[in-house]
């Protein structure tokens, strides 16, 4: 879940976790298809979506897997290339030990 930016969410897509983010125009126009979209500043529908991904694990992984397209295909507007991602990926593992 990230309220606004675009980095996470490819981060997040890369990893094939779903995404979900703020309604507003600027993402959409950036992120298109990647995330599941939320009412800005709508906690309540924020929560719900929430629990609906925690508790339908099948839907969780489909959307996940569909992020991941996005951001693979050239689908949203995040930067991405083999490298990019390549080295973004060595990074994490190194951050993670």
């Amino acid at each position: 879940v990230y309220p606004w930016a675009w980095l996470p969410a490819g981060d997040a897509a890369f990893y094939k976790k779903p995404v979900i983010t703020y309604d507003g125009p600027d993402t959409r126009d950036r992120l298109k298809n990647l995330p599941i979209y939320v009412e800005e500043n709508n906690i309540g529908q924020l929560a719900t979506t929430i629990k609906y991904l925690c508790e339908n694990v099948d839907r969780r992984i489909e959307l996940g897997i569909k992020a991941n397209e996005e951001l693979m295909n050239d689908r949203a507007g995040i930067y991405n290339t083999e490298l990019a991602v390549s080295k973004l990926n060595d990074i994490f593992k190194k951050a993670i030990k």
